[in-house]
């Protein structure tokens, strides 16, 4: 689609960003409470080392205590859950955060992991109580009228797709949204919030699906969460219509060094 607009993130962040800052601030000069984030990781995948930088940079930044504990890839799945339980206990961490997915080596039995964390501890919102208050539309949704309901955490990448949808006024209710991909972090949450909390009506796609250039064709709203570079063409897209990648990529790149090519792993996000 030529001449579209680039929608940037950047102010939403920086607008939570704030907002954080100041409910840290609060939390601790009212309350005396410092807020802490514990992330367990299974294994060492790449991609986990690079999520979890990006926590200790963001946590640093506004005031949140954030604990790492990297456990071995051949951890039982009982194990796993004792230390869930007893981060659940600790009255000192107020968030509990399992890095997706799992490098093990042992079969661990994600839902099983997700369900385990204590549901006001669930700050990704992953556990089965949280997605299905999501599913209900069963949630706090400030900016959707009319709903003022019981809380709930929502998945990241969910949440910030709906900020960026509502940072350029872009209508939820009545439009039709298109997600590809399925998964527990991106599409199945997004197609939960904008379909029961914020009135679209959505159509969810996979790789495999037929016919998907005539599906994005006819969105308002799409919403790519799969990691295939180049997935959606231009000319699929109709004017004026919103389109959010949420996916990337870890791929091998050769480029040129002083001495001999070298081959340097990267992620690119599309």
């Amino acid at each position: 689609m030529p001449g579209g607009i680039i929608l940037y993130g950047r102010q939403v962040a920086q607008a939570v960003g704030h907002k954080i800052k100041l409910d840290v601030a609060l939390l601790k000069s009212t309350f005396d409470v410092y807020p802490k984030l514990v992330v367990i990781e299974v294994g060492e995948l790449p991609q986990s080392k690079l999520y979890i930088k990006q926590k200790f940079k963001f946590a640093k930044k506004y005031g949140i205590l954030l604990s790492h504990m990297r456990l071995p890839s051949h951890i039982s799945e009982s194990l796993l859950l004792d230390y869930v339980y007893k981060l659940n206990a600790d009255s000192s961490v107020h968030g509990i955060t399992l890095q997706l997915p799992f490098d093990s080596d042992m079969n661990i039995n994600v839902t099983n992991s997700l369900n385990a964390v204590a549901t006001h501890k669930d700050v990704e919102g992953l556990n089965s109580y949280n997605t299905a208050l999501l599913s209900r539309g069963d949630i706090l949704c400030p900016h959707c009228e009319g709903l003022k309901q019981k809380h709930t955490y929502i998945p990241c990448t969910a949440a910030a797709c709906y900020a960026l949808i509502r940072h350029v006024n872009f209508p939820i209710s009545g439009s039709r949204c298109v997600i590809i991909g399925r998964g527990r972090l991106v599409g199945a949450p997004t197609a939960e919030l904008l379909s029961g909390s914020c009135g679209a009506t959505v159509i969810q796609c996979h790789l495999q699906s037929a016919n998907i250039d005539e599906e994005i064709n006819r969105g308002d709203i799409i919403i790519s969460g799969v990691g295939h570079p180049g997935l959606i063409k231009g000319d699929w897209v109709r004017p004026g219509a919103l389109v959010i990648d949420c996916g990337y990529s870890v791929m091998n790149v050769l480029y040129d060094t002083t001495t001999s090519p070298t081959w340097s792993q990267i992620r690119v996000r599309h």
